[in-house]
């Protein structure tokens, strides 16, 4: 049984959670902005241990991304769960704006969106003890007053109800009041909400009323959550969501990052954070006030799925589907891509690396400081013809280790782009024909490039984690390490073949350790504690 356990729950790219909670099993979303599928969606019996079971989004009919730019496209979902049906409701800022979509089995399909008409982000759902569904959403300047807005709303067709939206609260005076979740409790409605911006000023503030419509009081120790001007490895921590486990305790889900180096950076993008919390009279508090990479239980946890203490990953693509790890940046090209007895087959389309279209690409989040990341793969580059192992934040800002074709002759490339700069840092010539092993081995400070061919190894270079964070980078997400292909611009029938992919973590230090630390023997613990 767990008494201690690790943050971020979930490492990386996993922002803005929401959860909802079915018997004794909670379900978690998070933001995907440009990245296809869209909205994860994760189960757990324990809150420690999240499986990620589906996609909320995974056609194109629910989510175009076609034209998104980066860190356009998907916005802070929120889960509920009513009368035997699942609610995602999220905001589509380079689309359709506000919509859900429903399912009764979280891992099966989703339908097609049905859309709100209200503006602003970060939309949640609320259902009061009468039946009645709210709809609330952030406005920054609706009617010259920013803050949260309520409609009542139709769940079945998503038609809003009333003449207009109801102002509900503006919270304590931070930049962009968003994020807002509604609960009830002791016949008071509590709404939740971030305000400060998702940056160093970030907080977690509430308010209550009476009545769902306010007026609302703000809580006498807002913010309830903020490591603004603190020294904890965790900073910029805010959009929260509470929910209560089925024994009354309960927990709060947040974003929050781990910063490296001086100044300050993060790229391994906005993670999720757990943290219990204490009713301390009428308002909730965080346990400790703070969150911690290492977080005491209030009460015994469910035993982990699996105890090991380091995260492994390696991919033979010898499955039918891909695993849901794996993202698009945006909508892939139909038959662009194939699972095939011997790999993953991408075709080499015309756009290259740093174009903002649909790209010949498919990633997966770098979740640690600490890693390294192998693949196989086979490739007979022709003409303008590349393919390899990228890592990157988006199509300006990547390391790249690329093998192509000069004169007939195969060469590989630690290819670099910072903004409008693009740089070939070092080239070596490789013998033709069979397969290449690349590898990238990631610090807080360095990535070091290097690929091995007929049991020879070219150290190809490092480059700065700096030149890829979301503080030079700018947008919302975090670091991808992807497999890709691409013509760049020519007519090409060629295609790379990737055998494996390989990722671990390799840290040796507390800030990227992700084992849990403390746990009691279940033999010593009776079985029917629940959490």
């Amino acid at each position: 049984m767990i008494t201690k356990y690790k943050n971020p729950i979930l490492p990386g790219f996993y922002p803005d959670p929401s959860v909802c909670r079915v018997g004794d099993t909670f379900y978690m979303v998070t933001s995907t902005f440009e990245y296809f599928p869209g909205v994860p969606i994760f189960k757990s019996k324990n809150l420690i241990d999240w499986e990620q079971v589906g996609h909320c989004l995974t056609r194109q009919s629910q989510l175009d991304l076609i034209n998104c730019k980066a860190s356009g496209g998907i916005y802070a979902p929120t889960i509920r769960y009513h009368e035997g049906l699942f609610y995602m409701v999220t905001t589509d800022t380079t689309g359709i704006g506000n919509f859900y979509v429903t399912a009764e089995d979280p891992a099966g399909d989703w339908s097609d969106p049905i859309k709100v008409p209200q503006g602003g982000i970060d939309p949640s759902l609320f259902w009061d003890d009468d039946g009645k569904c709210y709809f609330a959403s952030n406005y920054l300047h609706w009617n010259n007053r920013q803050g949260v807005y309520l409609r009542e709303m139709n769940p079945k067709t998503g038609e809003l109800l009333g003449d207009e939206p109801t102002f509900m609260w503006g919270g304590t005076g931070g930049k962009y009041p968003e994020a807002p979740h509604t609960y009830k409790k002791n016949n008071w409605y509590y709404l939740i909400i971030a305000e400060g911006g998702t940056e160093f000023t970030h907080a977690v503030t509430m308010a209550r009323a009476k009545e769902i419509t306010g007026p609302y009081e703000p809580c006498p120790h807002n913010p309830i959550l903020s490591h603004r001007g603190s020294s904890l490895p965790i900073q910029s921590t805010g959009h929260a969501e509470l929910f209560e486990d089925q024994n009354g305790q309960w927990w709060m889900v947040c974003l929050g990052v781990r910063h490296s180096q001086y100044p300050f950076i993060h790229h391994l993008g906005r993670e999720t954070y757990l943290a219990p919390v204490n009713w301390d009279g009428e308002w909730p508090q965080i346990q400790g006030d703070f969150l911690q990479l290492c977080m005491d239980v209030p009460q015994l946890l469910p035993a982990p799925v699996a105890k090991q203490n380091k995260f492994e990953y390696t991919d033979n693509f010898a499955d039918h589907e891909l695993d849901l790890g794996w993202n698009f940046r945006r909508n892939p090209i139909p038959g662009s891509w194939s699972l095939e007895s011997q790999g993953l087959r991408l075709k080499c389309l015309k756009p290259a690396l740093d174009s903002n279209h649909q790209l010949s690409w498919i990633g997966r989040r770098q979740q640690h400081f600490d890693s390294q990341t192998e693949i196989n793969m086979s490739f007979d580059p022709k003409n303008l013809e590349e393919a390899g192992l990228s890592v990157g934040m988006n199509e300006n800002h990547w390391h790249a280790i690329a093998i192509h074709a000069i004169d007939g002759k195969r060469f590989i490339t630690l290819k670099r782009a910072l903004g409008s700069i693009r740089l070939e840092v070092n080239s070596v010539q490789i013998p033709a024909g069979g397969e290449v092993k690349l590898k990238i081995i990631s610090n807080d400070i360095w990535y070091i490039f290097s690929a091995e061919i007929q049991g020879k190894t070219y150290e190809l270079g490092q480059a700065e984690v700096r030149h890829i964070a979301t503080e030079v980078a700018g947008g919302f997400t975090g670091v991808y390490t992807a497999l890709y292909a691409s013509s760049n611009g020519a007519k090409s029938a060629n295609s790379a073949l990737f055998h494996s992919f390989s990722y671990k973590d390799i840290s040796t230090r507390a800030h990227d350790d992700r084992s849990i630390v403390s746990m009691v023997n279940p033999d010593l613990v009776a079985t029917n504690i629940a959490l």
